[in-house]
């Protein structure tokens, strides 16, 4: 779920940061294993997303969580209080990751 809303509009909402900032700066988002022909694979988040997530606040947030219900890969149907308790609950994870220089880490399967 988190990698599918990893798209440009979506990092742009939340940071107000253009995307391309956010996956050219230091500590860029990547591919760190991969299995099954690349159907399982873990991505380390840009560090930059990190840092964003760990720095917004309350009002940042519920900005994004209601578009986001609203996007292709929920079909528009996704409880916008849902993604407001994953969204704090990232937000929280990345301060904490932040504060001790940790990556933030996906792992997806298809």
């Amino acid at each position: 779920m988190l990698w599918q809303w990893l798209n440009q509009w979506r990092v742009r909402r939340l940071t107000g940061v253009p995307y391309e900032e956010i996956v050219s700066g230091p500590g860029p988002a990547r591919t760190v294993a991969q299995r099954d022909g690349a159907e399982h694979f873990v991505m380390a988040l840009a560090d930059g997303l990190r840092d964003a997530l760990a720095a917004a606040d309350g009002h940042r947030l519920d900005e994004v969580d209601v578009p986001w219900s609203q996007t292709e890969e929920f079909w528009g149907q996704a409880e916008p209080t849902h993604l407001a308790v994953f969204l704090r609950s990232m937000s929280s994870l990345s301060r904490r990751a932040s504060e001790r220089g940790d990556k933030l880490y996906c792992w997806v399967c298809h």
